[in-house]
């Protein structure tokens, strides 16, 4: 009776040292193994501006290529287009030329469709150059003003492909003859990026600070209150700026700007006020211009 209750103790020390080893062994196994964690160097970092840099696109999984940043310099084009749609029967010679068909439009995403251009938003692009990732053959479509042709056949067809844009509103013109609405720019501002064209689209260059100010901050005011996001681009009216412009765009949290400039295909990472644009004429051939 002894000698069994001896073996039976012994047999219950016997396991209870074997579960005690298990879990120091669990325990160390996890110290090691969040050792490694914390100093191993090999981690994913940030791009480093190397050509080709794989990543993936959030929304397609697809790999994509980012381009280096060269001599404070990308390539990256930026498209101007006003009027989407077709010609009234009184229009004038200022209006055929700043009027595309929807047929041309369409035939010049499928262009960028076709050969696999990277569409961002003004933002986007400002976005990628912060955290150096910026892809390469990026395309920003841009529209001037807030006419209501862009909500109605610009729209439809940015859809089509998949596409976004960003829409330079003159906040005094919202819901005037020709203009969006509140509701349709609301509605455009579920998938593309709404911008500043200024409160009133004058030559911001002759006006008194009070009223430079008022153009800026007024025009950026209204509309993030309308759309419920943070505005950060702008466009100058007219292409027309000065230092004191851009000076009051960053005082008042502009981040990007356009100008009329031709564009080169090479945008600036240093000047991001001052954007060239590429301006889209009646039937032009976007194949040669993006070649």
């Amino acid at each position: 009776m002894i000698i069994a209750r001896i073996k039976q103790k012994i047999t219950s020390m016997i396991r209870r040292r074997r579960i005690f080893n298990f879990w120091w062994i669990v325990i160390i196994t996890i110290l090691i193994f969040a050792a490694f964690q914390l100093f191993n160097p090999i981690k994913a970092n940030a791009p480093t501006g190397e050509d080709n840099i794989q990543g993936a696109s959030e929304e397609t999984g697809q790999p994509v290529n980012f381009q280096e940043i060269k001599n404070g310099m990308i390539e990256a084009s930026v498209l101007m287009y006003h009027h989407i749609g077709p010609l009234p029967d009184d229009h004038d010679k200022i209006r055929y030329s700043l009027t595309v068909s929807q047929e041309d439009f369409e035939s010049q995403l499928k262009y960028l469709k076709e050969n696999n251009f990277n569409i961002l938003t003004l933002g986007e692009l400002e976005k990628s150059i912060a955290q150096n990732k910026v892809p390469v053959k990026p395309v920003i479509i841009t529209f001037d003003d807030g006419y209501e042709d862009n909500f109605i056949y610009a729209k439809p067809i940015l859809e089509k492909y998949g596409f976004w844009g960003t829409f330079f509103i003159i906040s005094s013109k919202i819901g005037q003859a020709e203009y969006m609405s509140e509701e349709q720019i609301k509605e455009l501002a579920k998938g593309n990026e709404i911008g500043s064209h200024s409160y009133s689209h004058p030559s911001l260059v002759r006006l008194s600070n009070y009223y430079l100010e008022r153009e800026l901050k007024t025009s950026k005011d209204n509309l993030q209150a309308l759309i419920g996001k943070e505005v950060v681009s702008f466009c100058y009216p007219a292409g027309k700026f000065d230092d004191r412009t851009v000076e009051k765009l960053k005082e008042f949290g502009y981040n990007i700007a356009v100008t009329t400039e031709a564009a080169t295909g090479s945008i600036d990472v240093n000047n991001l006020l001052l954007v060239p644009r590429y301006r889209i004429a009646p039937e032009m051939n976007i194949e040669a211009l993006l070649r």
